[in-house]
């Protein structure tokens, strides 16, 4: 039996050592914690180099940094909840996947790689485009630092096929490194999500090899249909962090949670009752009656939207003497405005992004700058990020599955060069001089003018930084 198989209940660990698992209701049994917040002593909890859970009857893997095991949880939550962090992390992954993969030695023939077209155009059993597949693992990269793509590939008679999913990195971990502090499978179960505990059979457990281009690895692990499954572990690395990956924003996590909780603090002020502006005290007495009445008119002044800093008048039983005013201290508008661009600018910064490409609109740059000051930002961010995180997807992922894919179906796609296009943020048509793109023929064309042939210059750049061709239209023009 492979050391990746599973028998039920049974779980094979490090030493070979086969162990019944336990029940729900063994002692063994860790209580769940179902809440997920950042500890403020501790926001990245990051564990020992040699810290594991052992889980029903001592399964070991690698937890997501510390033992609790919910940091996947945390990312997730803090940037479905940020909406700076949202739109740096969504709008990034598709600046990075750009108009999608091609091969670049044959892009002016896309005929020539027809087939492997058909097959990237619907690589999995749901739909998703090799492209969908690239724009997943870059979000998935951007969110948690890892992201798993797993390869599975079997015959149906004598057809054979290559299918390729994008794990949730929610649902899985990394088995323990070897004697060599090496880390070889990657352990995939929806249980993970529970905060890294089980509460089920262990055979709802996959344990796939991650993937090697070294033919002595073990890197396939063939399930009872008789297909073979690998796995490739993409991660964003990080000095510190052993095994796990950690993702480009991690800086600004406390941030992301603040930008929410800001949100979270003014929508209770709206909703909640009693917001209070003062109090006005009446000197005089009341019964129990008449206090219980006043009671409920002052919630039904101050519950509900808008309903904000009305005076609430109580009275005592000192008589009519006199009305005592207190004021409440009002909070300051100013301050919360400044607190949400400064949380937004660490966000945007940790992101190593900016606003404008994440569409973050301010009042300054492009009103004074242009589109020029947009291809200026556009540049940076290209040679900086973009093109650095396509290299990177390119060596992680996209070569080893051509190769992958080549070594199952004998083809030869490995050969040509592959390449991810880039997209840009807007049209810098403006920013062009015409005259140098355009040749004399196609300028008269435009112009509605007859064209004068190869002969008197018309195949020729209207522009092309010669003395001889400054003028308009070229040579011999004004003759026509």
């Amino acid at each position: 039996m492979g050391r990746h198989n599973r028998k039920k209940n049974a779980f094979r660990n490090r030493a070979g050592k086969q162990t019944g698992v336990a029940s729900p209701t063994s002692k063994s049994a860790t209580t769940r914690v179902d809440n997920v917040k950042l500890n403020p002593n501790n926001p990245i909890p990051i564990g020992s180099k040699d810290s594991f859970l052992t889980t029903w009857d001592g399964v070991d893997y690698l937890p997501f940094l510390n033992e609790d095991d919910n940091f996947a949880n945390i990312l997730l939550e803090a940037k479905l909840l940020s909406t700076t962090n949202k739109l740096c992390v969504n709008s990034k992954s598709k600046y990075c996947l750009g108009q999608g993969w091609y091969f670049n030695d044959l892009r002016e023939n896309k005929e020539k790689y027809k087939d492997f077209s058909m097959w990237a155009a619907s690589v999995n059993r749901s739909q998703h485009s090799l492209n969908d597949i690239l724009g997943k693992a870059f979000n998935t990269k951007n969110t948690w630092g890892n992201g798993y793509v797993e390869i599975v590939r079997g015959s149906v008679g004598k057809k054979k096929f290559m299918k390729v999913y994008v794990r949730n990195t929610l649902d899985c971990r990394l088995s323990m490194p070897d004697e060599y502090d090496t880390v070889n499978s990657v352990l995939i179960s929806k249980y993970f999500r529970e905060k890294g505990f089980w509460k089920g059979d262990v055979n709802e457990v996959s344990e796939v090899p991650i993937y090697s281009n070294n033919a002595l690895d073990d890197s396939w692990w063939e399930d009872e249909k008789g297909n073979q499954h690998t796995i490739i572990h993409l991660k964003d690395d990080e000095e510190g962090v052993d095994y796990y990956g950690m993702p480009t924003n991690i800086a600004s996590l406390p941030y992301q949670l603040l930008e929410y909780n800001a949100a979270r603090y003014n929508l209770d002020n709206f909703e909640n009752n009693l917001v209070l502006g003062g109090v006005i005290a009446i000197k005089g007495n009341v019964t129990e009656a008449e206090a219980n009445k006043l009671g409920k008119k002052i919630v039904y002044q101050h519950s509900g939207n808008g309903k904000r800093g009305r005076y609430v008048v109580l009275s005592n039983e000192q008589g009519l003497e006199g009305v005592d005013i207190q004021n409440f201290e009002k909070q300051i508008e100013g301050s919360y405005i400044e607190l949400d661009e400064h949380t937004e600018n660490k966000i945007v910064s940790a992101n190593d992004w900016d606003p404008y490409l994440a569409g973050i609109h301010r009042n300054t740059g492009l009103s004074s700058g242009g589109v020029q000051y947009l291809k200026s930002i556009f540049d940076i961010k290209n040679e900086t990020v973009i093109k650095p995180a396509q290299k990177n997807m390119i060596e992680k992922l996209l070569t080893p599955l051509i190769n992958i894919y080549d070594d199952w179906f004998g083809t030869s796609w490995s050969d040509h060069e592959i390449a991810l296009s880039t997209v840009l943020p807007a049209s810098f048509i403006g920013e062009i001089d015409i005259n140098k793109i355009i040749t004399v023929d196609e300028g008269r064309k435009i112009a509605g003018k007859p064209e004068i042939g190869p002969k008197k210059g018309g195949d020729r750049f209207i522009d092309d930084g010669s003395s001889k061709n400054n003028k308009k239209g070229g040579d011999d023009v004004q003759t026509q």
